[in-house]
């Protein structure tokens, strides 16, 4: 089977507390950007680099952040808007990790801090499905960001990697997020609070990351999805499952 044809969309979102975040000056969320980058970059060569737009791939390809941070600054400035109380409180910009072949592990990040009423705050990045494809070890790699991004921000309440579908009609509660293929949850959760997790990985002074499935995800494996359903149902007994914001 090719490359193409084995795709399959993965949502990756980590969400902000607006309240938290919003405290977090322009030019510290910016540092703890580059702290973050640097990161993950040690993970796989595909997150090494990270770069702001151009009017081509080439020119993109001209700007990069981790070497240059000044141009992680413009970047954020580039999104600024005319109401000087909301870009005050509003961090945002959006980078790409320069590769041009989406089959190749093509990464866009798009990161979004602010405390309007409107969206919640969060990082994503779109689509991971291509990391899938390009690492053999991806579910390693997930990990790796997610943690990274939990140790550097500790505003982040909430994160999910799912396949897309199950996300957006899948997930047993309408209402609520889902811990999906690999969640955070800013609790300690144990074994024996969750025995249908695959993993369950501890963040000190930080939550937990929990692996629901051995593998990858696949919405369309119904021993997968009942046990995210069965874990998301215990995470809402114990009161750990925040309501879905879009």
């Amino acid at each position: 089977m090719s490359k193409a044809k084995s795709f399959r969309s993965f949502y990756f979102s980590l969400r902000f507390n607006k309240n938290k975040i919003a405290l977090i000056s322009r030019e510290g969320q910016l540092a703890r950007s580059v702290d973050f980058f640097s990161r993950i970059g040690e993970l796989h060569p595909l997150l090494k680099n990270w770069y702001r737009g151009g009017n081509s791939p080439e020119e993109g390809l001209r700007f990069n952040v981790v070497e240059h941070p000044a141009y992680l600054r413009e970047e954020a400035d580039s999104w600024l808007d005319d109401s000087e109380t909301i870009s005050a409180r509003r961090t945002k910009y959006v980078l790409w990790n320069g590769q041009v072949d989406h089959l190749n592990g093509a990464l866009t990040m798009l990161y979004d801090a602010h405390d309007m009423t409107i969206t919640m705050p969060s990082i994503e990045f779109e689509d991971v499905g291509f990391l899938l494809l390009a690492i053999p070890d991806a579910r390693e790699v997930l990990i790796g960001m997610m943690r990274a991004a939990v140790e550097v921000w500790p505003e982040i309440e909430w994160g999910v990697i799912a396949p897309l579908n199950y996300y957006l009609d899948f997930r047993i509660f309408k209402d609520r997020q889902t811990v999906g293929w690999i969640g955070y949850c800013p609790h300690k959760l144990t074994k024996e609070m969750l025995p249908e997790a695959e993993d369950l990985i501890s963040l000190p002074e930080r939550g937990t990351i929990v692996v629901t499935c051995p593998g990858v995800m696949d919405e369309k494996n119904k021993e997968h999805y009942e046990r995210v359903g069965d874990i998301d149902t215990k995470l809402v007994e114990l009161g750990y499952l925040p309501m879905f914001v879009s």
